[in-house]
């Protein structure tokens, strides 16, 4: 039984609208092979120029073997040794899905639960996520993954890309690693995402909202510029796609969301979480959907990798 430490309230503090340049910078990139394990073969597949419509998203469907969870963050560490990259100033290592998981939760209509794990070594905090249940791998799961195949070309059957990530919230410098789909033709990296028609009004608004927020909050993270859509039909049949800029995205949700909003709740909440971590425990920040974060503590665990401890030491 984890012990109580302390709660944030997502909604009590009436947060800044403006924030200080926001400037992620790309350290390098790796890549996760079948298996989950390090790579340093990185192919930057590519955006097809041209698309043939209607994709069938069904197809392969029932022959599909779901890829292999994996929350571990020990291919990111992997790469911090093959570079011997210096942890010096750096507060935190971590998923861009991690931080974004965390930024969204004052405006996203989703209210998904989820629990973090976040451990200290020397000055060095180290942020994975627990899984809570098993992923639903389905049609729309499936659906994702036919659309990116069909679109991008130069792809490795068994290879997904990451790029590494730093940037600073409030006064904590973090490196994160974000996983990729494809460049398009100038070599900027674009987001693909499927969604279903927009049919109504209701359907746009909560596209606007739901979403719209998360792709650009993954994109906004991470420094990629672009977005890709292939919009569905009740059949599964994607009948129409749409590029935004990250830039444009914003503006099209303005009356929304604000992602200063969203990025300063992340500084507030690492602020507040962070002068808490210590070295003698593990600590859980779980999210039910509701109106708190709490953080708890609980027995530490050798979850984090002897060799990767050991690089640690003596760098």
């Amino acid at each position: 039984m984890d012990d109580f430490v302390s709660d944030f309230e997502v909604f009590s503090v009436e947060l800044p609208k403006s924030i200080m340049k926001f400037s992620p910078l790309q350290l390098g990139m790796f890549s996760l092979d079948e298996n989950n394990d390090f790579s340093k073969v990185c192919y930057q597949p590519k955006l097809k120029k041209d698309i043939n419509l209607p994709i069938d998203l069904n197809e392969g469907f029932k022959d599909w073997s779901p890829p292999k969870c994996n929350t571990s963050l020990d291919a990111f560490l992997s790469w911090i040794v093959v570079n011997k990259f210096c942890l010096d100033g750096v507060a935190v290592v971590t998923y861009r899905g991690i931080l974004k998981k965390i930024s969204v939760c004052p405006v996203d209509v989703y209210k998904n639960n989820w629990k973090l794990r976040i451990v200290k070594h020397k000055n060095v905090i180290f942020i994975d996520e627990i899984k809570l249940q098993d992923d639903d791998f389905n049609i729309f799961t499936y659906g994702g993954y036919r659309f990116e195949k069909e679109i991008v070309e130069d792809q490795e059957e068994n290879l997904s890309e990451h790029i590494v990530i730093t940037s600073k919230f409030d006064c904590y410098r973090c490196i994160y690693a974000a996983e990729i789909d494809a460049y398009d033709e100038s070599g900027k990296i674009v987001e693909i995402k499927t969604h279903k028609v927009l049919k109504s009004q209701k359907d746009k608004d909560l596209f606007r909202r739901g979403k719209l927020l998360n792709t650009f909050l993954q994109c906004y993270l991470a420094g990629i510029p672009k977005c890709f859509f292939g919009f569905r039909d009740t059949n599964h049949h994607i009948q129409d796609t749409k590029m935004h800029t990250v830039d444009e995205v914003s503006h099209i949700c303005r009356n929304d969301w604000s992602k200063d909003i969203c990025i300063n709740f992340l500084n507030r909440v690492l602020s507040w979480m962070l002068p808490q971590i210590d070295n003698s425990s593990n600590f859980y920040l779980t999210f039910s959907g509701s109106k708190n974060l709490r953080l708890s503590r609980g027995e530490k665990t050798d979850h984090i990798p002897k060799w990767f401890l050991s690089f640690l030491e003596n760098s």
